[in-house]
């Protein structure tokens, strides 16, 4: 049984050598605007992350993947590869765009005539640059002959969730969808900052502890939201790539930690119930310690990933479950932050949604914000 799978593996990599992977090429025309490379692709996933280029051929690529490019929290390599002809002139540039901030390091190989054109290495450990310019999203391109066949493999490693929305632009489709989605995305931006000030303008007005929390809490959300669209990698010239990660992640559990000191003070848990203001409190001290743990380069940070998956839960649980309980008890103001809460949730959601499936482009929360 050993002899025939180191034959079938051989022999597959003969037949591969021209790495010719059986699939329909992506065509790309005069009439190209923009297109998604996903149902062209082929997947492989590695996981011992030990498979290199010079190994990759010997593999079989799935083309019966899942619709949607998203996965998992994962310390898998994934591989993809697509063929691309272009039909237009050969003086008609493409850019290729990976519409997700956070992929840490991709590794891209372009090859024709089963040579090797060109090596690209992107991602956020490369501050997602290319050509000298820093993008918000990882994106290449490579010059392409007419009619000439190519084939694209690149290996996708990553501490956030595997994202891999991958489209491919005429150079006016991509700054022209550029921006309008920094558009949108500054709006959403600068509303958040809006109500950051009100909120700190109540603080300064009633003394409240619980409009400074909630004022931070929002800060941190808006911090967390601008690296987690790109913006960072754009503006930064300073911050190593592995530190922005670390940023994202302590902006995170600092929002989370804020909010419930928040709830706290809005829901009058100390009158209401003594178990439930301690568990905020023990909420919030945990959240504290998860955060700090996030500023200490030997902690994974594959791990408090992973972590975060199922706080995400926790958070949404007690708060929602306390918000009832004590309105139960009788606090009737308690209707206003469940309903506030509930659409937030649903509005998060929902807008996460609308921006993947409404423009097919942005994606930084199709799986949560890691």
């Amino acid at each position: 049984m050993k002899l025939f799978l180191v034959f079938a593996s051989m022999s597959l990599g003969l037949w591969s050598t021209q790495f010719c992977v059986g699939n329909t090429p992506l065509v790309l025309d005069k009439s190209t605007i923009s297109e998604d490379v996903w149902p062209y692709v082929g997947l492989f996933i590695d996981s011992t992350s030990d498979v290199g280029i010079e190994d990759i051929s010997t593999f079989l690529f799935n083309y019966n993947k899942p619709e949607n490019p998203s996965f998992s929290i994962t310390d898998d390599a994934y591989w993809i590869t697509f063929d691309v002809v272009n039909e237009a002139s050969s003086e008609m540039g493409w850019l290729f765009e990976f519409a997700y901030p956070t992929l840490s390091e991709i590794q891209i190989f372009v090859y024709a005539d089963g040579n090797l054109q060109k090596q690209i290495l992107s991602g956020l450990y490369h501050q997602n640059e290319f050509s000298g310019l820093r993008f918000r999203n990882p994106v290449f391109s490579f010059d392409m002959e007419q009619n000439v066949p190519y084939t694209v493999f690149a290996r996708i490693k990553t501490n956030s969730s595997m994202q891999i929305p991958l489209k491919v632009y005429s150079y006016t489709g991509f700054f022209d969808q550029d921006r309008r989605d920094r558009g949108i995305l500054i709006l959403l931006i600068g509303i958040l900052l809006t109500t950051v000030i009100f909120n700190f303008t109540l603080f300064f007005i009633t003394r409240e502890m619980m409009y400074l929390y909630l004022s931070f809490c929002l800060l941190f959300i808006d911090v967390h939201f601008f690296i987690a669209t790109g913006f960072i990698g754009e503006l930064n010239h300073g911050i190593a790539p592995l530190w922005i990660e670390r940023l994202r992640m302590i902006a995170y559990l600092a929002s989370d930690m804020l909010a419930f000191l928040f709830a706290l003070y809005y829901l009058e848990l100390s009158k209401y119930s003594r178990f439930l203001y301690w568990l905020f409190i023990g909420s919030a001290t945990g959240f504290l310690v998860f955060m700090i743990a996030a500023m200490i380069p030997s902690v994974s940070f594959l791990s408090l990933n992973y972590l975060t998956g199922i706080l995400h839960i926790y958070i949404v649980l007690v708060i929602i479950s306390g918000s009832i309980a004590v309105i139960i008890k009788g606090n009737k103001t308690a209707w206003y932050y469940l309903l506030a809460v509930s659409v937030f949730i649903f509005g998060a959601f929902f807008l996460t949604d609308f921006l993947v499936d409404g423009w097919g482009r942005i994606s930084s929360f199709r799986m949560g914000p890691y």
